[in-house]
């Protein structure tokens, strides 16, 4: 089995090429999505490195600094000793029942997390929409993001034009492309079923399919890459 570990990265011209490749080549909004998927990522499979659990418990105290300090972050309050230990009560409570390990779906024989990420592309082919859509992946280094859900259900794009242009990636990733001390911190406040990926980090990519529950066809799986902005959410 080959492991695959090498970074994805493609310079801007490259990218550039790939755009008006995209415009010439795709016929629908989907075709244009998979051919710009395909394009930016390379064919392979992955397999994960790090304990699952280990990584999970050993990012607790890491994710409670990141909890107490996210809440105590207004300059005009002079936050007592009571109100830490509130927080790190409040922060403990809410992982009290690992209920983010156990909700995570594991490929026990690659040790790989599943994730899905949902994004709306251009709807109806229009040139103007699918241009720009494309010119902010093109910024963003041919990223897909840093944010995914747990599961199929918790899959979500924020902002979007029309249900039937939604896409949702289904892949898979290695236990230490997660930054669990975000995600533990994030979660403590709601709940959250969100898996923030650390940047420039390989996503395996083994299904795309619409909102509508169309499967679209990935010539083969494939290897891409999370982004690297600093402000990348896609949003």
């Amino acid at each position: 089995m080959v492991t695959t570990t090498k970074k994805i990265k493609i310079t801007e011209n490259q990218l550039q090429i790939v755009l008006n490749e995209i415009m010439k080549v795709g016929k629908t909004p989907y075709q244009q999505f998979i051919y710009y998927l395909e394009e930016i990522g390379k064919p392979g499979r992955l397999t994960g490195t790090g304990n699952i659990e280990e990584i999970y418990r050993n990012s607790m105290q890491s994710a409670l600094e990141n909890y107490i300090e996210r809440n105590t972050d207004d300059p005009s309050i002079n936050y007592s000793e009571n109100d830490i230990k509130e927080l790190k009560d409040e922060f403990f409570n809410e992982h009290s029942d690992d209920f983010m390990l156990r909700q995570l779906e594991v490929d026990k024989s690659r040790n790989l997390i599943n994730v899905y990420r949902a994004l709306t592309i251009p709807q109806n082919n229009n040139e103007y929409e699918s241009k720009k859509f494309y010119k902010k992946l093109q910024n963003f280094l041919s990223g897909t993001g840093l944010s995914w859900g747990m599961d199929y259900e918790s899959a979500k794009a924020y902002e979007g034009n029309s249900f039937q242009d939604e896409i949702i990636l289904c892949g898979r990733v290695s236990p230490d492309s997660i930054d669990w001390s975000y995600t533990l911190s994030i979660a403590a406040d709601v709940r959250e079923d969100e898996l923030r990926l650390l940047k420039n980090k390989p996503v395996e990519i083994y299904k795309v399919v619409t909102a509508r529950g169309q499967i679209l066809p990935l010539k083969t799986q494939l290897i891409v890459s999370t982004g690297n902005s600093d402000k990348w959410d896609y949003k």
